[in-house]
Order: structure tokens, then sequence, then C-alpha cells
């Protein structure tokens, strides 16, 4: 895990007084580990969106002013509280951040580019941002 981002992550929620922590690696584990069991995701496996048959993608340029919007649009549905599970090209286990999520999408766009997806309490639905540009929302 790439500890200059999550320190720079746990920098600007510090400094904008952000309402987000990262979870404890147990609570991390045990959140990950429901959200799997529920999609029957393999944990040894690299990337879980590529576990998923999605019909709806989105592509996105970083040189456009979209991404924000675009996640805005995807998160609509989802509760207040979401968590935020980086995974930045690494195997499981993974840094879950829990934060609120009007704060995300500025907090990601003040990062380094990495890999993530996010979920909240009702299990049902996921975003991955994927390695190719990919903006997935997959639901159960």
């Amino acid at each position: 895990m790439d500890a200059q981002l999550i320190q720079s992550m746990q920098d600007y929620i510090a400094d904008n007084q952000v309402n987000g922590k990262f979870l404890q690696d147990d609570q991390s584990k045990f959140l990950i580990e429901k959200l799997a069991a529920i999609f029957s995701f393999d944990l040894e496996e690299r990337w879980l969106w590529e576990q998923v048959e999605f019909e709806n993608s989105v592509y996105y340029d970083y040189e456009g002013a979209d991404w924000d919007k675009l996640m805005e649009f995807l998160l609509s549905d989802f509760q207040n509280k979401i968590y935020l599970a980086i995974t930045d090209d690494e195997f499981y286990p993974w840094k879950l951040l829990e934060c609120d999520k009007a704060s995300v999408v500025h907090l990601l766009n003040q990062q380094q580019l990495f890999e993530f997806f996010i979920f909240d309490d009702s299990f049902d639905k996921i975003i991955f941002d994927t390695h190719e540009n990919l903006l997935i929302k997959y639901v159960k």
C-alpha cells in the first residue's frame, strides 16, 4: 500500500475538517469480507471489478472536467456514510476509509491517481474506478 497516498489523504482530511477516518485493519477486513460474501467476490483476485458482469460503464479522461460530475451522479443513491477501499493495483487486504459521500469526490480530486471502490452499509451496490479509466457501478 502506498504510504504517501494514505498520508496525503489523512492530511487532507485533517486540513479540511472532512468527516472521515481510516478504519482499523480488523474493521476493514470485516466489512470487505462481508461485501465479498454478498457479491461472491474472490478476494484472492487483484481486481474485483473483473469478477462482475456489468452492462454499464463510463470511460473518463482525466483531461476532461466531467469525472467529478460522473462520480456525484453515481453516488447519488448511496447512503451518506460510504466506504472507500484503496486497492491501487494491490492484492487484498486494502485500507478502508469511512467518510461522507459529500466529501469523497473532492478528497479524491486532491490525490494522485489510484484504483478504488466505494460501497455503503446497504451492501447492495459498488462503484469501481479502474486502471482502464472506467467508472463501473454494479448493483446486486
